[in-house]
């Protein structure tokens, strides 16, 4: 039981993206089919650990019936859900910012023209040789 509780919380935490699938009804049935497995497992250890083990299987196989009935709730609300993909506009491109980055890049290239005229005579000073 433990492990198929685990196996129906699992499906829980995959729809959770869902929200609104189950009906508030099926969400009330499903709380307290959960809240009364809870229970009946927690019955079914303490009467387990008393020597009691016919009212712990009783607890054990209540607690299996609501554990199918939550996970009936589930599948019935899986199969409601639907995949939908949303596209969403592209933002316009400013011709504005492009001819300004454009601008930019060009006044970038000119002024390294400039520095490099201006500095290339010293910065290309050969030195004579000794010998």
């Amino acid at each position: 039981t433990l492990h198929d509780a685990r196996r129906v919380l699992r499906e829980v935490q995959k729809m959770s993206d869902g929200e609104g699938v189950l009906s508030p009804e099926d969400h009330d049935e499903y709380s307290g089919r959960w809240a009364s497995l809870l229970f009946k497992q927690e019955r079914a250890l303490a009467s387990a650990a008393m020597h009691d083990y016919t009212k712990a299987l009783h607890f054990a196989r209540s607690a299996r019936h609501d554990l199918v009935a939550a996970t009936r709730l589930l599948s019935s609300a899986a199969r409601k859900l639907e995949a939908r993909l949303e596209c969403f506009e592209d933002a316009p491109i400013s011709t504005e910012l492009v001819f300004a980055v454009i601008g930019g890049v060009a006044a970038t290239v000119a002024a390294c023209f400039k520095v490099r005229s201006v500095i290339g005579p010293w910065y290309n000073v050969r030195v004579a040789k000794q010998f």
